[in-house]
């Protein structure tokens, strides 16, 4: 869809936008496995649970969320990057920098 028919079909009717992506990864019974692949194999401490990784580690389960929010008639759907730009992708950075981080975002 492109910015044109999307602002056309806001004028038309109320437009759907999918839900939440944190719920429907959660019921999908993932394990810490699901988490780590390639490049993550090796990193320590915990990473289930950090649901941005999934885009790279299990596209096919971002995928199917995606396409079940389609089909049950969403109109927009949302990236998978709720945490990307937190300090919880980097669990074991410093408070200060966590701060730092923060404002570099914006």
């Amino acid at each position: 869809m492109t910015n044109h028919s999307l602002r056309e079909a806001a004028l038309a009717r109320i437009l759907v936008i999918d839900g939440a992506m944190g719920t429907e990864v959660q019921s999908r019974g993932l394990t810490e496995v699901d988490f780590r692949t390639g490049d993550l194999d090796a990193h320590e401490g915990q990473l289930a649970g950090n649901n941005d990784l999934l885009s790279l580690t299990r596209p096919d389960v971002v995928a199917d969320i995606h396409r079940s929010y389609l089909d049950a008639g969403a109109d927009i759907i949302c990236t998978n990057t709720f945490s990307s730009p937190r300090p919880r992708s980097q669990p074991r950075v410093r408070p200060h920098r966590a701060s730092r981080r923060r404002r570099s975002d914006h």
